[in-house]
């Protein structure tokens, strides 16, 4: 449904079995592109294509119309950017879920979207199957990063000493450290409940805590952060 002569398209989402499917807005201004992960998620049971944008400008406004569960966010668009449609999306909806999937793996544009907020980074030559996995792990709580996109990050925190707070003036509780340990070797918020014999609602409110004493309003920020700050060890990623 067009609004305001922006080109977004949007449908009503769908239902399988006993549990809602998870609702996806593609934004990214390739039509080939846009039309075969639309495509894709439409023929995966569970995924339901709530809507479809061609730059972020028309983003930001299909994710105030459909309120997607997870959206696939493209980075380099015309009028705004990917990163810029994050930045905006999270500042109205800071609990929004915004994977990157782009062809830009420079270290630069990795830490840039995750700074804005984007809740994973994957890159389009992942395959179609990892694609479908990594939706569903953003869902989940997960944070899902291509290969290389962990290394560009790694490699950008380690070149970059320098951080927003001196670590002295930081600290973590012994099981908030444990977390934030899990939270590095890439668990999901289940997974981590699991290994510390907490409940997903438990972990999440540590991870709150943590992010309010790391200045971090997601779990890939809280991850950035902690490597920065010499919680995690960054070659552990």
């Amino acid at each position: 449904m067009a609004s305001n002569g922006a080109d977004i398209r949007t449908t009503t989402p769908l239902y399988t079995g006993r549990m809602r499917a998870l609702g996806v807005l593609v934004v990214d201004d390739d039509d080939v592109s846009r039309t075969a992960y639309t495509a894709l998620l439409r023929r995966t049971p569970g995924f339901t294509v709530v809507g479809e944008a061609v730059n972020g400008s028309d983003g930001v406004m299909a994710h105030a119309q459909t309120r997607p569960d997870v959206t696939l966010m493209d980075l380099n668009m015309p009028v705004m950017s990917g990163t810029e449609a994050i930045t905006a999306i999270r500042r109205t909806d800071p609990m929004a879920c915004v994977v990157v999937l782009t062809t830009f793996d420079a270290h630069r544009s990795v830490i840039t979207a995750l700074r804005a907020g984007a809740a994973g980074y994957l890159l389009k030559d992942t395959p179609p199957a990892d694609v479908i996995a990594g939706l569903r792990d953003a869902a989940d709580g997960g944070m899902p990063l291509s290969a290389r996109v962990r290394q560009a990050l790694v490699a950008s925190v380690v070149s970059d000493g320098t951080t927003a707070h001196p670590a002295s003036a930081v600290s973590l509780t012994p099981r908030q450290h444990e977390l934030v340990g899990w939270l590095g070797r890439g668990m999901s918020n289940v997974e981590i409940g699991r290994q510390m014999h907490l409940s997903e609602g438990s972990v999440k409110q540590y991870l709150s805590q943590i992010g309010t004493r790391l200045d971090a309003t997601n779990r890939t920020q809280i991850l950035v952060r902690a490597v920065q700050l010499g919680f995690v060890d960054p070659h552990t990623l």
